[in-house]
């Protein structure tokens, strides 16, 4: 063998041996956005909290009845009426336990509600939410009715029966009142009928 040869021969070797030792490049590492940035990305909004994704979860602010725009009844059914009032939470306990809460969200009707300063008059009724769903559907069931009764209703219709068949007695002498408890001559209008409030229990 020629000593050209030989020295072609070594140093391809030798090339060999020093590409061996080397360490192969890294691949390439994909992009990554910060978490902020991903979040605030145009294509995919950032999400915020709905607190208004329940049925059972109304606005809390509280509002006299009487200053209720036309726009914000329109939009509320009675149960979210009444779930959202703070002078009726009592009933709203009540009625949140009751077996009725969907079908009154869901259906035409007229409510006839104590407030809570009946509730505070009469304090033995606070027990009840203590009970039973047998006596909390006995008592809440009295006061809804799956009809809209409006105030000029009342001038023909004298009497109905109730969502758990209580017979109810209207009288429309000046103040509507059922069963002899007077409202507090005020209605309010809502999306799915009408709500009285009661300055007692029957």
């Amino acid at each position: 063998m020629s000593s050209t040869s030989s020295s072609s021969l070594l140093l391809g070797i030798l090339l060999l041996s020093l590409s061996a030792c080397q360490e192969p490049a890294s691949a390439p590492q994909p992009e990554t956005k910060p978490a902020q940035e991903q979040s605030n990305s145009p294509d995919k909004p950032a999400k915020t909290p709905d607190s208004n994704s329940k049925v059972d979860k109304a606005p809390n602010n509280y509002i006299p009845k009487s200053q209720l725009s036309d726009e914000q009844r329109s939009k509320l059914s009675n149960y979210r009426y009444i779930i959202s009032r703070e002078e009726l939470s009592t009933f709203t306990q009540l009625l949140q336990a009751s077996s009725f809460s969907k079908t009154l969200h869901n259906s035409k009707s007229t409510v006839f509600v104590p407030s809570d300063k009946v509730f505070k008059s009469q304090p033995e009724l606070l027990n009840l939410v203590n009970k039973g769903q047998k006596e909390i559907d006995a008592f809440v069931g009295k006061y809804l009715v799956l009809e809209p009764y409006s105030f000029k209703d009342f001038v023909e219709v004298k009497s109905a029966e109730s969502i758990n068949g209580t017979k109810l007695k209207f009288d429309n002498s000046g103040i509507i009142s059922v069963n002899g408890i007077e409202t507090d001559g005020e209605v309010v209008s809502t999306n799915k009928g009408y709500v009285y409030y009661l300055t007692g229990t029957y």
